[in-house]
């Protein structure tokens, strides 16, 4: 059974992702972080759902929160990999 959880996992993730990238942002952040929160439960260290959230997050003018959700990955991705994720916060929102 865990091939089968893996596919459907990996199934059910791409086709959130696509949906996300599919969405203006502006007028659907909070329905894409609430996807991104349910990437997560499949895949805690999903960096195309960090990205969609903390953008969002940001759209919605929650500067803080987004930054807050960046580290709280970094410190899941280093516990996780034993070592800090690749890209800064900046990198990650594009600024």
């Amino acid at each position: 059974l865990d091939n089968i959880k893996s596919e459907v996992s990996n199934f059910i993730i791409d086709a959130l992702l696509k949906y996300c990238a599919s969405l203006p942002l502006q007028e659907n952040a909070e329905n894409i972080i609430t996807i991104c929160d349910s990437i997560f439960f499949f895949d805690e260290s999903n960096e195309i759902a960090l990205r969609f959230k903390c953008k969002s997050l940001i759209a919605l003018g929650r500067h803080a929160r987004a930054k807050n959700t960046f580290e709280k990955f970094n410190t899941r991705y280093r516990e996780i990999y034993g070592e800090d994720y690749h890209e800064t916060y900046g990198a990650l929102i594009g600024t």
